[in-house]
């Protein structure tokens, strides 16, 4: 097993369980981070072996149709994460905002099954293109997809140190006010015992 190998799935793991943690487990949907890295953690163990079988088994047949299809998941990925990153706008909601535009239809109605359709496929289609485009640099851009999962999975683990931060507070909070209530039980019990 070369380095490589462990290094591009490493890589490509972090970024596509990125792009999982923002969709899922943002520091507004569950505050719990124990939960997190729980769930974390079998998500990228599993990520990471399979992406590592998938670099050996297409390394000698096929690699540069497997690759491409690979590399058409990872960019939906990281589209679908910059958008939720970003925290205004999904990725389909945009691009329904954009159809809406375009083929004149109200977003607060009903959205015509086409427009979802095409919605859904449109992020396959442009990233088809692309990629199909720049056929012969799929290694460069598996290369900059495996930079950029390293680059990107620092926001990850800051916004975890954010939530660890805030459970923290709110522990002690909770704390606190248990131990002002405390003090005013015992105040009460002395002020019982005074009067009587």
């Amino acid at each position: 097993m070369h380095s490589r190998d462990i290094k591009d799935s490493l890589g490509i793991s972090l970024l596509l369980l990125t792009s999982f943690y923002f969709f899922n487990f943002n520091s507004f949907a569950i505050p719990d981070v124990i939960f997190i890295l729980t769930e974390i953690s079998k998500i990228f163990i599993y990520l990471f072996f399979i992406i590592l079988i998938f670099f050996k088994i297409t390394k000698y047949k096929f690699k540069k149709f497997f690759l491409f299809f690979f590399l058409l998941y990872v960019s939906i990925y990281l589209l679908k994460l910059i958008f939720t990153i970003s925290g205004n706008i999904s990725l389909h909601f945009f691009l329904k905002l954009i159809y809406s535009y375009i083929f004149q239809f109200d977003l607060d109605g009903s959205i015509p099954l086409y427009i979802k359709i095409l919605s859904y496929l449109t992020p396959y289609f442009f990233c088809s293109f692309f990629l199909f485009f720049f056929n012969n640099r799929l290694i460069q851009f598996k290369n900059f997809y495996v930079r950029l999962g390293f680059i990107i999975s620092l926001i990850f683990f800051f916004d975890l140190f954010k939530i660890y931060q805030n459970q923290n507070i709110s522990t002690d909070l909770s704390n606190n006010v248990i131990s002002l209530s405390d003090i005013n039980k015992k105040k009460k019990f002395y002020g019982y015992c005074l009067m009587d």
